[in-house]
């Protein structure tokens, strides 16, 4: 299976992508990610000099996905501006990056020739740890 993972370099992103290069044998990951905090590089010690993982820096609400989709099964998106209370004082920055970058995501996947199904994820916040223990179960099921 080909993934691409959004925001895999973000807590939850990068805990998927150690799990799926460690447990899914075959398995091979675009990890997507904008090119602004590179501290986090950290959480993907472990994979990234793995062949199975690649790690592309783009800005996906300025950015077209369309040549990544073409290398992909599925889409994981976990890429998003977090810290809400921020975005009450300027909501724009979140409504970039957390609407249009999934709209610019959607449309780009409308063009792609090999994605078998594009994938939301949220937060364990929004649907809790036994859903998002389901979901995972789903995409590494044979």
């Amino acid at each position: 299976m080909r993934y691409l993972v959004t925001g895999c370099l973000g807590f939850i992103g990068s805990a998927f992508c150690r799990y799926v290069i460690r447990n899914i044998l075959g398995s091979t990951i675009i990890g997507v990610n904008r090119n602004s905090n590179q501290k986090h590089l950290k959480r993907l010690e472990e994979v990234l000099q793995n062949p199975r993982f690649t790690l592309v820096y783009r800005d996906l609400s300025k950015e077209s996905m369309v040549d990544l989709l073409d290398k992909t099964d599925y889409v994981i998106n976990f890429a998003a501006r977090t810290h809400v209370d921020y975005s009450i004082k300027d909501p724009y920055p979140f409504l970039n990056d957390n609407v249009i970058s999934v709209v610019n995501m959607l449309e780009a996947a409308k063009k792609s020739t090999t994605l078998k199904m594009p994938v939301k994820l949220d937060g364990q916040k929004k649907n809790g740890e036994e859903r998002n223990r389901e979901i995972g179960n789903a995409l590494t099921e044979k």
